[in-house]
């Protein structure tokens, strides 16, 4: 999970559009892109929320 979060995390700054990765939808873009830095740094500490999130 975490390298499909790194990549996403990568990705968000020149995604404009919906687009969608393998492993990752719409909905899991969208919010990874509006989490603050502080909060992304918990998920990059905690995956096991990260996971969650995206059964």
């Amino acid at each position: 999970m975490s390298d499909v979060l790194s990549l996403t995390l990568f990705n968000s700054q020149k995604w404009p559009s919906m687009v969608t990765l393998d492993g990752i939808n719409i909905f899991m873009f969208y919010f990874l892109h509006s989490l603050t830095k502080q909060t992304l740094y918990t998920f990059i500490l905690f995956p096991e929320l990260a996971a969650l999130i995206s059964l």
